[in-house]
């Protein structure tokens, strides 16, 4: 994926709004703009990362549930001691598995085998590891480092650049309200799209966003 800057990025967003920097700072355009990588990488899964459990990076003994490492936005896969464990969603575990609160690899005398996301920033394993000291490790959906320096960069796909800079010239047009931010819509519809074409998350849905030109009466 290509290294894209953030001045880059800055000046694909004053294209669409004219070279305009009265209106519109740089403060603001910056702050747009990672809101842009913010967002298009939560449903696109742009940059993802695996990060050992807070916990030491290791599991403690008996312990059943963890907290997400804080670079991971969105956990996708869990590991254990280098195994990858099964997803089960938090229904199917009390279902299956009614005492997975109290069970450990001594109790039930199976491995730890399965994982579920619990809260937004921790997970379940089950059984527990009794032992402790088992290589806990996430994958998911990274966190993006802020970018404040025109010379800060980041790795993102090709397609990235251009959904940002439109969503970014879109939301600073909102504050202005009337024409201009009818005018910006094409682009907030740009940025719909591609998202939704590259998206990881299938069955999500785009809020629904208009705008009434009616004249009032």
């Amino acid at each position: 994926m290509p290294v894209i800057s953030l001045q880059s990025l800055m000046d694909a967003t004053y294209a669409k709004l004219d070279g305009n920097d009265q209106f519109y700072s740089t403060s603001e355009v910056t702050w747009a703009i990672n809101e842009g990588i913010r967002l298009g990488n939560i449903f696109c899964g742009w940059l993802t990362a695996t990060e050992s459990v807070p916990s030491g990076g290791v599991t403690i003994a008996n312990r059943v549930i963890y907290r997400v490492p804080s670079s991971i936005a969105i956990p996708q896969k869990v590991t254990f001691e280098g195994k990858e464990l099964d997803k089960v969603g938090m229904f199917q575990l009390f279902r299956n598995w009614p005492t997975w609160m109290k069970d450990t690899t001594a109790t039930t005398g199976y491995p730890v085998n399965r994982w579920c996301p619990y809260s937004f920033n921790r997970f379940a394993i089950n059984p527990a590891d009794a032992v402790g000291g088992g290589l806990l490790e996430v994958t998911g959906i990274a966190s993006p480092d802020y970018l404040s320096a025109v010379t800060d960069t980041i790795t993102l796909p090709k397609i990235a650049s251009s959904a940002i800079s439109e969503y970014a010239a879109h939301v600073v047009q909102c504050k202005l309200g009337s024409v201009p931010l009818t005018q910006s819509m094409p682009m907030y519809r740009t940025w719909e799209k591609m998202i939704k074409q590259n998206g990881v998350w299938r069955r999500y849905k785009q809020p629904n966003f208009w705008l009434d030109n009616r004249d009032p009466e």
